[in-house]
């Protein structure tokens, strides 16, 4: 059985933010800030932040992105672990599972601030309104 919402794990240092601000957090990459909220404000979107930022190995630098998400207005699902609805179904390990993983260093296609840049504003071009958002999710959810 297919889902009714579609998983996205988006990385923070060089995702969200531009490259090289590690442990602060100063500056979106272009369109990232729009995308997320848009993203979370949709009931058939569930985000989780997934970083190598975590409360264990360093406080200070967790805590630096947290408060510049709270600061952007931007909320996410479940951070550096998956969602309550996928551990009902067994998803407990450390890895996170998503539909969706949209990091800086995930493929070939990025792996340079352009590339990521690109991705963000193509991803705005197909949500930026209700109608567009609800079609690029109809047609995700048919991908998985």
């Amino acid at each position: 059985m297919k889902p009714d919402f579609l998983t996205i794990a988006v990385d923070f240092d060089g995702t969200i933010i531009g490259p090289h601000q590690y442990p602060e957090a100063k500056t979106a990459n272009p369109f990232a800030i729009e995308c997320l909220k848009v993203l979370s404000r949709c009931p058939r979107v569930k985000l989780i932040l997934w970083s190598c930022r975590d409360k264990d190995s360093d406080l200070t630098a967790y805590n630096n992105m947290i408060n510049w998400l709270d600061e952007h207005d931007i909320h996410f699902d479940a951070i550096n672990d998956n969602l309550e609805e996928h551990k009902k179904l067994g998803f407990k390990c450390r890895k996170v599972f998503a539909n969706i993983y949209i990091d800086d260093l995930s493929n070939e296609s990025f792996g340079s601030k352009n590339k990521i840049v690109d991705y963000w504003c193509q991803l705005w071009n197909r949500i930026y309104n209700d109608r567009s958002l609800n079609q690029w999710v109809d047609e995700m959810i048919r991908l998985i």
